[in-house]
């Protein structure tokens, strides 16, 4: 069982990873070009994120149900390459909030890590590209105004966004993972065999399907305001995909443990409902600069 709760939350962090963005005389060509332009060429930026949604597991003759929420800040640099990041995760009525500051060294990513008031350091080899992409939806954009999709206006605040339709093709999503298929395997290497690692990358990446976004443009400033996608079909397919390759190695594996592992497999089964991730982007090219706290960069590195 426990290699089965590794597993699974090893497949909901790579799912997760894959993720901010006119006034008088401004077309929204225009606005669409210049927002996209500003926020995958901005130097520092902000983003208040926020994922809630429902999941179903049944293992081994029996279900449990839980409601997933995730509110997230994330503060980025990128000279120098360094991040920020406050997250609040609850579940099943408890609630875990980490603090997390990545940088850059070398080609490597060193990540610290505060939670249950203890820090803990980790160096992820060749890994900047994840960093980099930071799981942000905006890099998967195109300024081709042509592929975005008018909805209605909306209006938040008392401030009114041109609001577009954007779909990131299974093939480009595809292809990001590719790219960092090397760091992640290398990063999550201390987690499990590197074999391992690699067939449940190869999987993920191979069910990956479009994502559809909702981009809400400030015409005003030329900023992305909001980014809001569903994640329930693509995570569906992925633990459906995950948990058949568990099904084989199960039944490859000639061992006495493989045999339980097998029988609990049998009938399982992950379903997400209603899982949606919203991405609010601020201070793009303003942002609060910060320090790595000393108790951090003294943690032993893991």
């Amino acid at each position: 069982m426990k290699k089965i709760s590794k597993l699974l939350a090893l497949a909901l962090c790579l799912t997760l990873t894959i993720g901010s963005l006119a006034g008088c005389a401004k077309s929204e060509k225009d606005v669409i070009k210049n927002s996209v332009s500003k926020i995958n060429n901005a130097k520092n930026f902000e983003m208040d994120a926020s994922m809630g949604g429902k999941m179903t597991i049944a293992v081994a003759g029996t279900s449990q149900d839980a409601d997933m929420d995730m509110k997230m800040n994330v503060v980025s640099f990128q000279d120098p390459l360094k991040a920020k990041t406050t997250a609040t995760i609850t579940s099943a009525g408890v609630s875990t909030t980490t603090e997390t500051y990545m940088q850059k060294d070398g080609n490597d990513l060193v990540v610290y890590t505060k939670a249950n008031d203890t820090w803990t350091k980790t160096k992820m080899e060749n890994a900047v590209d994840i960093m980099q992409s930071s799981g942000d939806m905006s890099k998967q954009l195109s300024e081709d105004s042509s592929k975005y999709v008018k909805k209605d206006d909306q209006t938040e605040n008392d401030k009114t966004y041109a609001v577009y339709e954007y779909t990131v093709s299974a093939k480009d999503n595809q292809e990001m993972m590719e790219k960092l298929m090397s760091s992640l395997t290398g990063g999550l290497g201390a987690m499990m065999q590197e074999k391992e690692v690699k067939e449940i990358l190869d999987t993920i990446i191979k069910n990956m399907g479009d994502i559809k976004m909702t981009i809400w443009f400030d015409s005003d400033d030329e900023n992305i305001y909001k980014i809001t996608y569903s994640m329930t079909d693509m995570m569906n397919k992925v633990m459906d995909a995950i948990i058949s390759k568990m099904k084989e190695s199960a039944a490859s594996d000639k061992s006495d443990d493989s045999v339980d592992l097998s029988s609990a497999l049998a009938d399982a089964k992950i379903t997400v409902k209603d899982m949606n991730m919203t991405c609010v982007y601020k201070n793009i090219d303003s942002a609060a600069d910060f320090e790595i706290p000393k108790d951090a960069l003294d943690a032993k590195e893991q």
